[in-house]
């Protein structure tokens, strides 16, 4: 190799690290957005072209944050007005004669007001985003498992002795909850399973001995808010936080 072309490749090296720096810098930065996280704006560098790169990606993100801020300011403050004319409902029904009328009121009232604490649950958290950290599944799911055997509906829980992730603790222990109560609630059991593949993918499942849902509706029920019908017929309604939790 002649003597010239050792500097001419490492000034080649030196602009193509200049180059694909913030280009994989900006790769990591999409991928945690599109997991749900906020990330603080990415600091410029490199070439004009990357750096125009990331300050696009910089206002998309702003502009992304502001829409979510102004979505869950107005959905907040609709469900917090709601509660005044149910608590005011619930107060007159209660002074009803004793019935099955007056009973199956109450209940529609509960139903409601807990649809309303989930929606407020649903934007609080939409709002304030959790950090993401490394835990232990296998402690996470212990402790649930605990909690649901004290409420007096315990669930079978196997999996292996340690098993650690990166992600959201609230937000995933919010999603096993709100699979767990659905399959407690339509199939009267459930149970958890935990365990890491050969090709290192972690698996956590949680079972029960439904009749399962439809395949034409399994993209559906991962969206907020939507449950099935409870006719046999499977067709969506609202109600509920549906299980679309971002973990």
């Amino acid at each position: 190799m002649p003597v010239t072309t050792i500097p001419v490749l490492l000034i080649v090296v030196f602009f193509m690290r200049r180059i694909v720096r913030p280009v994989k810098t900006l790769a990591k930065a999409t991928e945690r957005v599109s997991r749900g996280e906020w990330i603080p704006p990415l600091p410029l560098s490199g070439p004009q072209e990357a750096r125009d790169l990331t300050t696009a990606f910089n206002i998309m993100q702003a502009r992304i944050a502001r829409h979510v801020e102004g979505r869950t300011r107005m959905l907040a403050a609709i469900s917090h007005d709601l509660n005044t004319p149910i608590t005011e409902l619930r107060l007159q029904m209660e002074l009803l004669d004793d019935g099955p009328e007056r009973d199956d009121m109450l209940d529609s009232l509960d139903e409601l007001r807990a649809m309303v604490r989930e929606t407020l649950n649903f934007v609080r958290g939409d709002a304030v985003q959790e950090a993401t950290v490394e835990i232990s599944l296998t402690v996470l799911i212990d402790d649930l498992a605990k909690r649901y055997t004290t409420m007096g509906t315990p669930i079978g829980w196997h999996g292996a002795s340690e098993i650690t992730c990166r992600c959201r603790p609230l937000a995933l222990k919010r999603a096993l909850t709100n699979l767990i109560d659905n399959a407690l609630k339509h199939a009267g059991d459930a149970t958890v399973s935990l365990f890491k593949a050969s090709d290192g993918d972690i698996h956590l499942e949680v079972l029960d001995h439904g009749t399962g849902i439809e395949p034409a509706w399994l993209t559906q029920v991962f969206e907020p808010f939507v449950q099935l019908s409870q006719t046999g017929t499977d067709h969506p309604q609202g109600g509920g936080l549906g299980l679309g939790l971002a973990i």
